[in-house]
């Protein structure tokens, strides 16, 4: 894995620590960012805008296999 990569994750990681989300949830949370960052393949994460994020989470809200049951609370 590249270094930067490596860090960034690192970092996201130390953030989900910060925020204080339960430790057994986490790969959830890398998980769901992995994906995001996937659809926006193209795209450079700092040209990402909140207009781009916001679509993105309708358009997973929207799928038929997302249910709120699927998210892990703790």
């Amino acid at each position: 894995m590249d270094d930067a990569i490596a860090r960034y994750w690192d970092k996201y990681i130390a953030k989900t620590v910060d925020y204080g989300v339960p430790e057994n949830v986490r790969k959830w949370y890398v998980s769901r960012v992995e994906s995001c960052i996937k659809s926006f393949a193209e795209t450079r994460l700092q040209l990402i805008s909140s207009d781009d994020l916001s679509n993105y989470l309708k358009g997973i809200g929207r799928k038929s296999d997302c249910h709120p049951s699927s998210i892990p609370l703790q």
